[in-house]
């Protein structure tokens, strides 16, 4: 690329700095709790209930483990990889459709749609946004070259995402039928170098659930239970809208309409038809609940198939489609802004910490400590760590026979002295910041002696003498 080309990109990724230096930071509570917890003696699975596959996990406690537990630390790594996704994707985008002018168009389209939708954050689904992008470049690629090289990163790839998150293997699948469909002879002669990455990924994550003894508990937390049992629980799947996530649904298909009018030119583009398979696969993998951060990696898809329909529309009517998408990103965003510009990190904001510290006060020299209905995130702020067994607050996870049970054994063995109690909100039963495991919640009141209410919702049970 040229010297102006590199400045003008520089600018632009720039420009999304700002934008996420400026704008609501979500520290997801489990992005801080996990890798804290495997830090301090705990193994995945064995020890505790994590439903995704350890790739991120383990990069987040080797991260942690060097610069400590600090929230500027996450969003340093976090939006890293944002800019990386960034730039894989300018590449692509001027790759597929040719042009600089779009690929720093649709490129901006991106980075609002990004940050004011969900984007500021670093999920698993996110987190596997990079990884995706990268595999499109290289089967864009292989479908030129048919180099074993470029079949191979791009699986190397699409296993990395599938380590990320569970979901991501629908990605490898909707990959594995275009090429089978499509490149039929070449891909069976090159197979052996697709499947090679995901033998290897999954042989080393079967390697490390063999070497902790946590074969069964992987497959329960990532397979069994979730289709058996947390289906059952009323909040696990949710695909209720708000009114912006069904507006956004409906303005984001509209845009696809003109697909219709340069139809036969764009189903003869491998990559396009490809494309379109990969935004069927980004809904798919929103499961268990829809979300604008569960959708990052199908946001980046989307702008993919817009910039390709821009570049196959005439001359007259591309300005008009180009002027809709902006007015759609505009209209979408605007509503949102006022929310997220320059407002507090969600999860570790000033009356967070006041909560951890006052946890810390209250608990001074006691290592091991409980939260019933307190987010996780608390342990990692305030340098604790809960009794083994553990199980997040979340009431689907009880719905399997013997969990409450389980953990219970673990409270009453290490018998932590103080124990802090969120008082459940208004609502349903089954509603999150409602459910209180029945079993754990008696055993606590039974054994423990109400103490005060650090704050407002907050109680401090110590346990009687």
């Amino acid at each position: 690329m040229s010297k102006k080309v590199n400045s003008i990109l520089a600018g632009i990724l720039a420009f999304h700095l700002f934008l996420l230096a400026n704008t609501q930071f979500t520290v997801w509570p489990e992005i801080m709790s996990f890798p804290h917890f495997w830090q301090n003696g705990f193994t995945l699975y064995k020890d505790f209930i994590f439903v995704y596959p350890p790739l991120l996990v383990f990069f987040l406690r080797a991260l942690f483990g060097v610069f400590g537990y600090k929230v500027i630390i996450l969003k340093i790594f976090t939006w890293g990889l944002i800019l990386v996704a960034d730039y894989i994707l300018f590449l692509l985008i001027r790759k597929l459709t040719k042009s600089d002018i779009l690929a720093f168009l649709f490129l901006g389209i991106y980075i609002i749609l990004h940050t004011f939708l969900d984007g500021n954050m670093l999920w698993f689904d996110t987190a596997l946004t990079s990884p995706l992008l990268l595999s499109i470049y290289l089967i864009d690629r292989w479908l030129d070259s048919h180099s074993p090289r470029d079949i191979l990163l791009a699986s190397a790839t699409l296993t990395v995402a599938s380590l990320i998150k569970q979901t991501a293997p629908v990605y490898f699948l909707a990959g594995t039928v275009f090429l089978a469909i499509f490149e039929r002879k070449k891909f069976i002669k090159q197979i052996k170098y697709y499947v090679a990455p995901p033998f290897v990924g999954f042989g080393l994550l079967s390697a490390y659930l063999m070497s902790t003894d946590s074969w069964v508990e992987f497959w329960n937390w990532n397979l069994v239970h979730p289709m058996k049992y947390w289906i059952n629980y009323g909040p696990y799947v949710d695909y209720s809208l708000s009114l912006i996530e069904e507006r956004s649904l409906i303005f984001f298909t509209l845009l696809l309409i003109p697909t219709i009018f340069v139809f036969r030119k764009l189903i003869k583009d491998k990559i396009f038809v490809y494309l379109f398979l990969l935004l069927f696969g980004t809904l798919l993998a929103t499961y268990p609940r829809f979300s604008f951060f569960h959708l990052q990696p199908g946001f980046a898809v989307l702008v993919l198939i817009y910039a390709k329909i821009t570049g196959a529309l005439s001359g007259k009517t591309k300005p008009f489609y180009i002027v809709g998408v902006i007015l759609v990103a505009s209209v979408l965003v605007r509503p949102i802004f006022p929310f997220v510009w320059q407002t507090q990190d969600r999860f570790a904001g000033d009356k967070d910490l006041e909560l951890a510290g006052i946890i810390n006060e209250n608990t001074e020299g006691e290592d091991t400590v409980f939260l019933l209905g307190v987010n996780s995130i608390y342990y990692t702020l305030a340098d604790k760590v809960p009794p083994k067994p553990w199980v997040d607050n979340f009431g689907w996870y009880y719905m399997a026979p013997g969990i409450e049970d389980w953990q219970l054994e673990g409270i009453a063995l290490a018998k932590p002295k103080s124990i802090f109690v969120r008082t459940p909100g208004d609502g349903g039963a089954g509603d999150l910041g409602v459910f209180l495991p029945k079993k754990l919640s008696g055993y606590i009141f039974d054994n423990y002696e109400l103490k005060s209410e650090v704050i407002e919702g907050i109680e401090l049970w110590q346990i009687k003498d």
